[in-house]
């Protein structure tokens, strides 16, 4: 293909977080990469969000009648056809398969990235799922033709990380630095949780709190934080997200794509659920030992998350062994294989 041209369907915001869409730009880096394709973006999202899409060289525009509806399909297909579109994908639970069948009435190739079928029966002709242990079978009601990508390996993770590479992590005997990372949306009261119960800690740890893309501002955290007699550092991230992530002897995270880039990166993770679809992520990421699971937001306890920490600094041992289940699980390299599937290419190992 000459300049293929990749239309991604996804949203972020408050409500939905930031995750869909980045792992799209993710997916869209890679498309760049390995097939040297251009990009187009059709989101509702928070102006960081697009600009984070624009930084990278990619067009977004913004889509017409209610998200996942009707005339957002019909608009959708219609840009498609005007730009030449060559591959297309959705990422949102609410892009089902009627949206779906919607984009494929010219026969182009459509890939929808999912988790644990929550966009319920397919008309994609791929599907992605990127969560450990996933089953098929959950996928059953899917087109005879359709192929899946299921598993770690397929895990969608930016450029940036890819280039900071995996390195062995030293074992830490005092933990020193804990990362507060709960999601790009709107985790507020959980951060405030999450303050509360490193306020009640033994210990002093250099504390920072990434503020997600579509989430709070800075200075609310900032405040939160003073309230409690905390000196912590508000940070968010950008293309430093990794040096930032790697910062961190152990972080306090949500249960969407910033586990595989902390597994990624060996960083381990206490997990807090934020939504229903993160339920399975930490149940499976905890079997295979890479995370503590500490459960549903709602229902976790202050202390639960206090003695956690506790716990987890004082055992270097069980630290070191996170890690290096993280790290064998997620090889950073997911994106570029998705995109040379998509394309039928096979320079896939040429790309750094």
């Amino acid at each position: 293909m000459t300049n293929p041209l990749l239309l991604i369907r996804t949203d972020a915001g408050p409500s939905l977080g930031a995750g869909h869409a980045m792992r799209c730009l993710a997916l869209a880096q890679a498309w760049g990469d390995v097939l040297g394709g251009s990009v187009l973006s059709v989101m509702a999202a928070p102006e960081r969000v697009a600009e984070r899409f624009r930084s990278e060289g990619f067009d977004v525009m913004p889509p017409t009648g209610a998200s996942g509806g009707s005339a957002d399909a019909e608009a959708t297909l219609s840009i498609a056809r005007r730009v030449g579109a060559t591959c297309l994908v959705t990422d949102g639970y609410h892009f089902d398969a009627a949206f779906q069948a919607a984009l494929r009435v010219d026969g182009l190739p459509l890939l929808s990235i999912d988790d644990s079928a929550a966009t319920g029966p397919s008309a994609a002709s791929v599907i992605l799922d990127q969560n450990e242990g996933v089953s098929r079978e959950l996928y059953s009601n899917r087109p005879r033709d359709c192929r899946l990508l299921l598993g770690t390996r397929f895990a969608l993770l930016r450029r940036e990380f890819r280039r900071i590479g995996q390195a062995p992590r030293a074992g830490v005997p005092q933990l020193a630095n804990l990362l507060v990372t709960l999601g790009g949306g709107d985790a507020a009261g959980v951060v405030s949780k999450v303050l509360d119960a490193i306020s009640r800690l033994q210990r002093t740890l250099s504390t920072r709190v990434l503020v997600g893309p579509a989430g709070a501002s800075e200075s609310a955290v900032t405040i939160a934080a003073r309230a409690r007699g905390l000196d912590v550092e508000c940070v968010r991230g950008g293309v430093d997200l990794p040096e930032l992530m790697s910062w961190a002897d152990l972080a306090v995270t949500g249960g969407g794509s910033t586990c595989w880039e902390l597994a990624y990166l060996g960083v381990p993770a206490l997990v807090i659920e934020l939504a229903e679809n993160q339920r399975p992520i930490a149940g499976a990421l905890s079997r295979a030992g890479v995370v503590e699971r500490l459960g549903w937001h709602e229902e976790v306890r202050v202390e639960a998350i206090t003695a956690a920490i506790q716990r987890v600094a004082s055992d270097p041992d069980r630290r070191r062994e996170m890690s290096l289940a993280g790290q064998a699980l997620v090889d950073g390299r997911g994106a570029l294989r998705v995109a040379a599937l998509l394309g039928d290419h096979t320079a896939v190992e040429a790309v750094g």
